[in-house]
């Protein structure tokens, strides 16, 4: 899930919401989009130093915007050109 949310950040900036709905609507036959799932890897890769949050006002609301960060890029590039492992 870290990986999936990295290489999407990579793309653009997202709040948590965004990124559970694009998993969702793309990928929830190999991986859980449930918001909990999500949020659980955002805070893990926010705690990493792979991802950093800004506070924004989006309708009214408070939203954390999420965006990759040189550590996230390296551990992204490192993981995709890493041989697969099966299991």
């Amino acid at each position: 899930m870290e990986y999936l949310i990295l290489g999407l950040l990579i793309l653009s900036p997202m709040i948590g919401y965004q990124l559970q709905q694009f998993i969702k609507k793309n990928l929830a036959l190999i991986c859980s989009h449930s918001a909990g799932s999500v949020q659980t890897a955002l805070s893990k890769l926010e705690k990493e130093g792979k991802i950093a949050a800004q506070t924004a006002a989006q309708d009214k609301r408070r939203k954390k915007v999420f965006t990759i960060t040189d550590a996230g890029r390296n551990a992204f590039s490192v993981w995709v050109a890493s041989p697969m492992q099966a299991g």
